[in-house]
């Protein structure tokens, strides 16, 4: 079983690259070595390597910035994916792609189901429903990862908040945008065993779905940043300080991005905890 990893420096790519690297043959490749805003070099890497499964965990994240460059953001995002879809379905290859909850306007009360319209509100958004959708159409076989908060080795909100109390600097948080903090070592622990189990019942050529992942309970980004700051003890008299979305210069994140997962659980066998308990394990090993 071959498969290629795009996107194997970010803080998902690195997590996957450690879960599959010894059980499969995985080739991975970072940014520098597969561009996207060339799509002729990523086709001819797919073409010299022909993998039996492509893992794209490659993606333009910066959010704020897109709304200035949508060119870039899209082409990353949306653009490429049209090519690497149309190769796996004409060389029968299963193409696994991270999706986002910034598909979704972010105003339901409720947590979204995979099927639920999407209506993003954000370029960022917009690229990453236009890449769904490119995938979708092309009839290659798929798994669509939709999830939300990514953190783990890299640029993220946790670590952000993590940086700024260590630093006691005073913290302007939203408390009305509502999610689930999602690990990068969740997601790669789940694509084994979708990858797994797709081997065992023989579905590599024939699956198509689209799974939400994340941990079990949703937080606010002001209560996740108060639970932060009580697991790290640092003392210090400044204040979280509560803030509104429509305070901020880019009111652009969903309200939103709770995400029902009982679909990957009724599908697989896995066992998924509520974010705290990931978290709690996490900050333990943040330096």
């Amino acid at each position: 079983m071959k498969i290629i990893l795009f996107g194997s420096s970010g803080q998902v790519g690195k997590e996957i690259k450690k879960k599959l690297s010894n059980t499969f043959q995985l080739i991975c490749f970072n940014r520098i070595k597969a561009d996207f805003l060339y799509p002729k070099r990523i086709l001819e890497i797919l073409d010299y390597y022909k993998p039996n499964i492509i893992i794209n965990a490659a993606a333009y994240t910066k959010v704020d910035n897109a709304e200035n460059n949508e060119d870039i953001c899209f082409k990353i995002n949306a653009e490429i994916l049209k090519f690497i879809s149309e190769y796996s379905n004409k060389n029968k290859s299963l193409l696994i792609h991270f999706s986002s909850e910034y598909v979704f306007d972010g105003l339901s009360n409720i947590p979204y189901n995979e099927e639920e319209k999407m209506q993003p509100k954000s370029i960022y958004g917009n690229s990453k429903m236009y890449a769904d959708n490119y995938i979708k159409n092309s009839e290659c076989p798929y798994l669509i990862l939709r999830t939300s908060w990514v953190y783990g080795d890299g640029i993220n909100f946790i670590n952000k908040i993590i940086d700024q109390i260590k630093s006691k600097k005073k913290l302007f948080v939203v408390d009305d945008q509502i999610g689930s903090p999602t690990p990068s070592t969740l997601l790669a622990e789940i694509i084994l065993k979708l990858i797994n189990f797709i081997i065992l019942k023989e579905l590599l050529l024939d699956i198509r779905e689209v799974f939400n992942i994340c941990p079990k309970g949703y937080t606010s980004r002001y209560n996740l940043a108060c639970f932060i700051k009580s697991e790290i003890d640092i003392k210090t008299k400044d204040k979280l300080i509560k803030i509104k979305s429509n305070q901020l210069q880019n009111n652009i994140r969903p309200l939103n991005s709770m995400l029902n997962i009982s679909k990957i659980s009724n599908f697989i066998n896995v066992d998924i905890a509520h974010w705290s308990i990931y978290l709690e394990e996490y900050l333990k090993t943040y330096d």
